[in-house]
């Protein structure tokens, strides 16, 4: 059996859902790709995926490896130095274990399997702090990570 064509979609769709779910309400959330109509001066995250790294193990039994990404931009204001870091952490805090996978744009509620998070060299969650990247821009910005696996049995 070979890899189904859909499971890139359906992992994108779901994280997406998931995270705007999770996010929206304090944060705007905006999936790579999306159309962004003035977002340069909005507080916001962006997810982004790489992968799926899709590995077969046996005729039946599939892994996939995917890293789930979100750029936090935060607009620096003169009345909370840490607003930046609150945001932070809500991202962090939506990242769990056990983010189900449907089969979004075909069959919304048949669940392909769930994303656990595959620690990497010991660490679940990776924050990255970029700071403000441009002197004249008050623009704060970090990536939370995480990486996951779908184990998949077809």
């Amino acid at each position: 059996m070979s890899a189904d064509p859909n499971w890139t979609k359906w992992i994108k769709a779901s994280c997406a859902k998931y995270f705007n779910d999770t996010l929206n309400s304090s944060l705007p959330m905006f999936v790579e790709g999306d159309d962004r109509p003035n977002v340069g001066s909005r507080t916001r995250c962006e997810l982004r995926l790489d992968g799926p790294i899709i590995t077969q193990q046996n005729p039946t039994y599939w892994i996939l490896e995917t890293v789930i990404d979100i750029l936090v931009v935060t607009i620096r204001n003169n009345t909370d130095i840490y607003e930046h870091d609150a945001n932070v952490g809500l991202v962090v805090s939506a990242f769990k274990d056990g983010i189900t996978v449907y089969k979004y744009g075909d069959d919304p509620f048949a669940e392909v399997g769930c994303l656990w998070l595959a620690p990497q060299n010991g660490k679940d969650i990776i924050v990255s702090n970029f700071g403000q990247i441009a002197n004249d821009t008050k623009v704060m910005q970090s990536t939370v990570e995480g990486h996951y696996l779908l184990q998949l049995k077809v």
